[in-house]
């Protein structure tokens, strides 16, 4: 019989891969932020992510710090589940043209949006 604390992290390991590869580009312009930042500006500054995944309702919990000296760092909370990400901070609210009500959840064929979005979060931030 298996270990069922062994097949769980298993499961987590999967929707966690699964979100990196249907979010590739979003990753990858995670990385690019802060690479730049601390090369442009300073190694004080930055872009730090947190994950953890949900085996059980399979999806992916993120946390992104922003961060600079003299301020509290600025976290960027966001879910993956399938092919649609949400965001906790009202900069990436926007009327969902489908029932016209306001949303942070955007498709994956969307994400270009995204990271502009989140490009233009940090660099209000960091100024």
């Amino acid at each position: 019989m298996s270990d069922p604390s062994a097949s769980l992290a298993k499961a987590e390991e999967q929707v966690l891969a699964a979100a990196r590869r249907n979010f590739d580009s979003f990753f990858r312009w995670v990385a690019f932020l802060d690479e730049s930042i601390k090369k442009d500006i300073g190694p004080k500054f930055g872009v730090e992510l947190a994950l953890k995944a949900s085996a059980v309702e399979q999806k992916v919990m993120g946390l992104l710090f922003v961060s600079r000296p003299l301020k509290e760092p600025l976290p960027l909370p966001f879910e993956i589940e399938g092919s649609s990400i949400r965001f906790g901070h009202p900069k990436f609210e926007r009327d969902d043209e489908a029932t016209g009500e306001k949303t942070t959840r955007y498709d994956v064929s969307t994400i270009d949006d995204v990271n502009r979005i989140l490009g233009d979060v940090v660099q209000d931030f960091i100024g």
